[in-house]
């Protein structure tokens, strides 16, 4: 019974997008019949009439649909603004239309209410995806360098684009390898999806990993203000590499999941006097004690499907 309402909300969901592609391929050749008869070079009010309610007719759909993420339509592109982050919209983005009701667009803001940046000079975006957060880092602190890693090919064209609609080439660094506990790793990704997983392969490649050791050495990185983790079935790898440049990390985002438990608890546990950990929780920050951070290591750690994303803060003390 569970698999037939599975392929029956399918179905719904197929149908009902090919009435939306329909009703708009009328709305659209309307505008291209006319074209043809040339009567907009006869009746220009024909132009200014369908414009202006396209764009009432665009803000009563968009209003009704409850979506308040601000949207530019230049040209040929749709342009999403997340807090400030221009992001160029593309058919593998999903999660911009699922947006709703938040306190912010853009994941990298709420990280303001846990941590301050305003001195901050050095930011590691690992996983960079298509920017989000590497451009928000670059913008609203523009005296700081951003490093950028990211392997897939699909999510690099993306991030390179947006960085240059943002207009910041200038403070970020992309870094087009995949990180891994070992150097020089042979690797491909899978394309086709932006959450890709990279897989080590025993043959020749020109793709070859880094760690985030080399990074660091190879970069002189003296001190990273914060670096975020989240690379889809491989952030277990970072793990001894953040145990081994603590001193040099002061703030970290890690997502525990799709890893080995006992490599997690041992993260936890090298880095328990260093850090204090958060999680949000209904947008807010909640600090987490050690031992119920554990067990929830130990429900969501090798969870292929969902993790929890904590949040280490550098103790005061230290």
């Amino acid at each position: 019974m569970k698999n037939i309402l599975k392929v029956f909300n399918k179905m719904i969901k197929i149908l009902f997008s090919l009435l939306m592609k329909f009703l708009s391929s009328l709305y659209i050749n309307s505008s291209k019949i006319f074209k043809i008869i040339k009567y907009n070079e006869r009746n220009r009010s024909y132009r200014l009439i369908l414009l202006r309610e396209t764009f009432h007719l665009l803000r009563k759909i968009l209003l009704l649909l409850k979506f308040d993420l601000p949207v530019v339509f230049h040209k040929d592109r749709i342009i999403f603004d997340l807090d400030g982050v221009k992001i160029e919209e593309n058919n593998s983005i999903n999660r911009y239309y699922k947006i709703f009701n938040t306190k912010y667009h853009n994941e990298a803001k709420y990280l303001e209410d846990l941590f301050d940046f305003s001195k901050a000079k050095c930011f590691v975006d690992i996983g960079s995806c298509i920017g989000e957060y590497t451009i928000y880092f670059a913008k609203k602190y523009p005296l700081s360098k951003v490093y950028s890693i990211e392997p897939n090919d699909n999510n690099l064209k993306l991030l390179k684009k947006n960085i240059k609609i943002n207009k910041i080439e200038n403070r970020v660094k992309v870094i087009e390898n995949a990180i891994s506990n070992i150097k020089d790793q042979n690797y491909h990704t899978k394309l086709g999806s932006q959450k890709s997983e990279v897989i080590i392969q025993s043959g020749n490649s020109e793709k070859k990993t880094i760690t985030l050791s080399s990074l660091i050495s190879e970069e002189k990185l003296n001190k990273i203000d914060f670096l975020k983790i989240d690379i889809e079935g491989s952030n277990y790898k970072v793990a001894q590499c953040i145990v081994d440049n603590v001193s040099k990390i002061d703030g970290l985002q890690y997502e525990f999941n799709k890893g080995p438990t006992n490599i997690f608890l041992y993260l936890i546990d090298k880095l328990n006097n260093f850090y204090d950990f958060y999680i949000l929780e209904n947008e807010k920050f909640k600090k987490i004690d050690e031992k119920s951070l554990k067990e929830k290591i130990k429900i969501f750690g090798n969870n292929n499907k969902s993790g929890v994303d904590v949040y280490f803060k550098k103790n005061r003390f230290l």
